[in-house]
């Protein structure tokens, strides 16, 4: 975590100190922004560069003007006249921070001043997302010595919006003994966390309790037994506000558990402390697993790894919330892959390792541990800028899931028009694997790279992320990983959607001898009416439904005609989406 700086011993008070307006701004606001420099003792001679950066991927939103490319957002640079300073070039900024200045003539000493001024007329609309953003300053003397960056950070708190709405969440399932526990957030219209208290009441079935809400957080226990599917209606008194929960069904036997196993911090070249992370996960999502994968593109210093390992055991918390490790493979060749483990000291895998820079390379060294392999984003061409996926080398046996979806978009490839990649192979989506003969069942994640699992409105692309629905015997590591081996998933675009497919008695994921028959049963709960139910048969849709209600159950008898496969989508009002893995007939 020593952002990208060569460590070693200097005096950072000798390089003077920096200042920033704002100190607090209100999500979303527009108003400028302003960067003082005050040079200390050190001299910043000709040839130098300060660069302010800020960890992730367009923290801020926008790019700042460079030299040759005129960004939305304009940055004045003022200085000394005895120097002459100007902007640092696009690759410099994208590869060190958000912005910054080169000292072209002359030099700055002690005690002279720079600033960095946008204003509100530039455009200049601050990120949606509330939070403490932190610029670090760092000099680069380019003359092949170490950077040095000065002693303090940056610090802009960027404050949520007005109380906007209320969510609730509880278990998608539950056994007829157990308890319901209804978390509740308040939120505002960018989806941050509001700071509301007050009393909050709670009613399910026909059992009801009060609580009441702290620093935007609240949650209520309501006692067996409750023997239907039921949704938690909630009142915010203070506000008035009201919202309904998710569904949650009884399920004597596989209960349903909702998770993230894509997504980022600032280990990756992404946003977010991994504390802030995971508690983000815990407190706002209310979700059941989380995979926090790291991102290196090539080389990785075993520090980073090593404080992976460490956060994933700290939030392990077996019957409450799962964590597993996890890294992401990138390779431009066969494609980019999140590699999940069941847990222990497991080695981070480099894709420029000899042992391991091949996809047939990997899934043999995988074989050696507990872990299981997914391809994202399939269907980007072939040597575009972000990796596709080949598929002719995937052996399922270690790749058994494959991403639907992400804040890069849909890779389906049922439905071209469905929040497309910025661009696509239609040979490399998820049902021409399935047409190829793979056998793959299907998740979804977030690829956050704003700290916010589940999804984020502000990400680099321009779409939420996803969710993986998991069916599984408890609330454990082994017991998930075991579930996701066994392909017992479905992805989802956000609504939790409770769906269960079997064929000929078997449950999504399953591999069944041949029948002449296959009898499938569909059913689904839903938090919004829904809009469509389509089975599918070897990637091509046989039969569509239209319930317009938030509870169907369907049976369906089909003659197989030899080998066959089997899945479902349901699509809701508002047009979240759950898509499950098949079933293998023969």
């Amino acid at each position: 975590m020593d952002f990208m700086a060569d460590e070693s011993l200097y005096q950072p008070s000798s390089l003077g100190y920096a200042s920033v307006e704002p100190r607090e701004i209100i999500a979303g606001t527009e108003k400028g922004l302003r960067l003082m420099l005050h040079v200390g003792p050190s001299v910043i001679p000709k040839g130098a560069s300060v660069y302010f950066s800020m960890r992730g991927q367009r923290p801020l939103v926008v790019d700042f003007q460079t030299p040759e490319f005129h960004e939305p957002v304009f940055i004045r640079i003022y200085g000394p006249e005895r120097c002459e300073l100007e902007a640092l070039p696009s690759a410099s900024i994208r590869a060190r921070g958000l912005l910054g200045f080169r000292v072209k003539k002359g030099k700055l000493v002690e005690g002279d001043e720079v600033t960095l001024v946008t204003e509100p007329s530039d455009g200049f609309v601050w990120t949606p997302l509330a939070g403490k953003r932190e610029f670090k300053v760092v000099v680069n003397y380019n003359d092949g010595s170490p950077e040095r960056r000065f002693p303090e950070p940056l610090v802009i708190n960027v404050q949520p919006r007005p109380l906007h709405h209320i969510e609730a969440t509880i278990p998608c399932t539950r056994r007829g003994d157990s308890q319901i526990r209804i978390h509740i957030t308040s939120r505002d219209e960018f989806d941050n966390r509001v700071s509301e208290s007050g009393e909050v009441h709670v009613r399910l079935g026909d059992r009801s309790a009060t609580t009441h809400m702290i620093d935007g957080l609240a949650d209520c226990i309501v006692e067996p037994p409750i023997s239907k599917p039921a949704r938690a209606f909630v009142e915010h008194r203070r506000s008035e506000m009201t919202c309904l929960s998710n569904v949650s069904v009884p399920s004597e036997d596989l209960q349903l558990f909702v998770g993230d196993l894509h997504s980022h911090d600032f280990l990756s070249e992404a946003e977010g402390y991994p504390d802030n992370v995971y508690r983000w996960v815990i407190e706002d999502r209310n979700l059941d697993f989380i995979a926090v994968s790291l991102q290196a593109h090539r080389w990785l210093d075993n520090e980073k790894w090593a404080i992976v390992k460490y956060m994933n055991e700290r939030y392990l918390n077996e019957g409450n919330f799962v964590t597993f490790l996890a890294f992401e493979w990138q390779h431009t060749g066969y494609g980019d892959k999140v590699v999940l483990f069941l847990g222990g000291d497991q080695p981070y895998l480099l894709v420029d390792d000899p042992s391991s820079n091949t996809a047939a390379k990997l899934y043999e060294e995988l074989r050696r541990s507990d872990a299981i392999a997914i391809s994202h984003h399939t269907c980007y061409p072939p040597g575009s800028w972000c990796s596709s996926t080949d598929f002719d080398t995937v052996e399922t046996d270690v790749e058994r899931l494959v991403e639907l979806w992400s804040m890069h978009g849909s890779s389906e490839g049922f439905d071209a028009q469905d929040r497309p990649l910025r661009d696509s192979d239609l040979a490399r989506t998820v049902m021409e694997a399935l047409r190829k003969g793979l056998r793959l069942g299907f998740v979804g994640g977030s690829d956050t790279h704003s700290g916010r699992p589940g999804g984020s409105m502000k990400e680099p692309f321009p779409y939420w992320g996803g969710l993986t629905a998991v069916w599984a015997e408890s609330l454990t590591r082994r017991s998930i990983f075991s579930a996701l081996r066994a392909r017992r998933t479905y992805a989802l675009t956000g609504g939790r959607i409770v769906l269960r497919m079997t064929v000929n008695g078997a449950l999504m994921g399953s591999e069944i001898p041949a029948s002449e028959d296959a009898q499938i049963n569909i059913d689904v709960w839903s938090p919004r009416e829904i809009r469509r139910v389509e089975l599918m048969k070897n990637t091509h849709l046989i039969r569509a439904f239209e319930p317009l209600d938030d509870e169907c159950h369907l049976q369906v008898k089909d003659k197989t005609q030899g080998p066959a496969f089997y899945h479902c989508r349901v699509t809701q009002e508002d047009g979240h989406l759950a898509v499950c893995s098949p079933v293998w007939v023969g």
